[in-house]
């Protein structure tokens, strides 16, 4: 479905008996990386073999768990990079700024700064959740 290492982002949709199940399973998902919502879960990962559906599975079983209900989910693919338009030349505090936006923005970890042909500077995202 998806070449290795894309990243992608996963979105579960999940109901519970109750409020209070629900915050209960929000609280688990968001200490183990997971946005939730009452539109549902949702986690950015890269593809591995398994990770999908180790992923589907942790989340429904976390769903039974507290009285509730896997419904469905929907898969897509995240891009990689971020460009900005700084020219070279720039002062290093502006690279550190490009650096903290990247990981503000995408919650990704940064594997390196380079500049385009066009004298963009690219902000590439490497494998490996960084929570904030």
């Amino acid at each position: 479905m998806f070449e290795p290492d894309t990243l992608v982002t996963i979105h579960h949709y999940a109901s519970f008996d109750s409020e209070k199940n629900f915050e209960a399973s929000a609280d688990i998902m968001t200490a183990a990386g997971y946005e939730c919502s009452q539109e549902g879960i949702t986690k950015k990962l890269f593809v591995e073999d398994g990770a999908i559906i180790s992923d589907i599975l942790n989340v429904a079983n976390q769903a039974a768990v507290l009285n509730g209900s896997y419904q469905n989910y929907s898969i897509q693919k995240v891009v990689l990079t971020h460009f900005h338009k700084y020219k070279v030349g720039v002062r290093a505090s502006t690279f550190y700024t490009i650096v903290r936006n990247c990981r503000k923005t995408m919650r990704f970890r940064v594997c390196s700064l380079s500049v385009s042909e066009k004298n963009d500077i690219i902000c590439t995202l490497c494998k490996g959740y960084k929570s904030m």
